[in-house]
């Protein structure tokens, strides 16, 4: 922000203006509307851009795909079992639970 002060004929100030600069430059808001439009075309499933996962050539899909066996995150699994032996206990309103993981020393 800037404040300029305005001074009368004895050198009181008379009034202030005080002028900010714009948050966001003109390149912060074409990165950030770059960004919305690649979030736009992302899959919710997979997350691949959809205009490539769904691109078609001669009624035959352009690329084509493998998917490798899957990774097990463990953190994961140890929130899961934690939570499928919690829900035995009649907890009120158990959606409301906040679980987390922490590494076991």
């Amino acid at each position: 922000m800037t404040t300029i002060y305005h001074r009368g004929e004895q050198e009181r100030v008379t009034h202030s203006e005080t002028m900010s600069e714009p948050e966001w430059t003109d390149e912060d808001v074409a990165w950030h509307m770059a960004y919305l439009r690649w979030k736009a075309d992302q899959c919710h499933n997979c997350g691949l851009q959809l205009s490539e996962t769904t691109e078609m050539r001669d009624g035959e899909p352009v690329r084509s795909y493998i998917v490798p066996n899957p990774s097990r995150c463990h953190a994961c699994t140890a929130l899961a079992r934690a939570q499928e032996k919690h829900s035995k206990y009649k907890t009120e309103h158990p959606q409301a639970l906040f679980w987390f993981a922490v590494e076991d020393d």
